[in-house]
């Protein structure tokens, strides 16, 4: 099926008039370099369930709609960000204007596939910025400047954009970044008992030991929790 034609017109939200603002413009680079390159940097910190909620709610009250839909893509598909602004919107869009709950994804790092999932806030905020932004399927979802021709968003541009977040939310700027968006779902996956093997597949690991890792699971972590439950000992 071949789908033609903008997308804006099946949304009721949004209009022509509503544009997407950001309170603190960032400046964009003309090249992408890695930006830890060279230098010693540490695991960013995820942000907290209730650092989302709070951030979510400055944003739409903002009625900043990219940043919005930007931030609720990064922490619900888990995506790297290099994977997250290559995004075009017919891969969050199906054919009659309405939002995926789920999509697989061939990664830039690894070139192996990924399914993520997009649950109904996401797919909410993504609906209200496409409609707003007038944007066709074949348009990248994230671009520097609104309309066609826009260039795409710089993985140092995100990174600067979630720093200013967590100076937002009186967060240190320097315990956060990009990766900050992936790490927070999952986090909060493990903290309520999902099994690391499951969050592999969701991360998109090739091995379990990776996952380990990113979750922050050491042997003095599981050590304490074989020694925790004795199974000999009476209940």
């Amino acid at each position: 099926m071949i789908c033609t034609g903008k997308i804006a017109h099946a949304f009721n939200k949004g209009g022509p008039g509503d544009a997407v603002k950001f309170s603190h413009p960032l400046p964009m680079t003309t090249h992408d370099h890695p930006w830890n390159k060279d230098r010693a940097v540490g695991q960013k910190r995820p942000f907290t369930t209730q650092h989302i909620i709070l951030l979510t709610q400055r944003l739409d009250n903002d009625r900043r709609l990219k940043e919005m839909a930007l931030f609720c893509l990064g922490i619900d598909t888990m995506l790297r960000g290099s994977d997250l602004l290559r995004l075009v919107v017919r891969d969050v869009m199906d054919c009659d204007g309405g939002p995926k709950a789920e999509f697989t994804w061939s990664q830039k790092k690894t070139g192996k596939p990924v399914v993520t999932a997009i649950t109904p806030f996401t797919q909410l905020a993504v609906r209200r910025y496409i409609s707003q932004s007038n944007l066709k399927r074949d348009d990248l979802l994230f671009t520097a400047q609104r309309g066609d021709g826009g260039k795409p968003i710089t993985t140092n541009y995100l990174r600067r954009l979630v720093k200013k977040w967590a100076v937002e939310l009186g967060l240190g700027p320097e315990n956060y970044a990009a990766h900050s968006l992936r790490r927070s779902k999952p986090s909060h996956l493990y903290a309520q008992g999902v099994k690391p093997e499951m969050l592999r597949l969701l991360l998109g690991h090739t091995s379990l030991q990776s996952t380990q890792e990113y979750l922050g699971i050491d042997q003095g972590e599981a050590l304490a929790l074989a020694q925790k439950y004795d199974c000999f000992k009476e209940t």
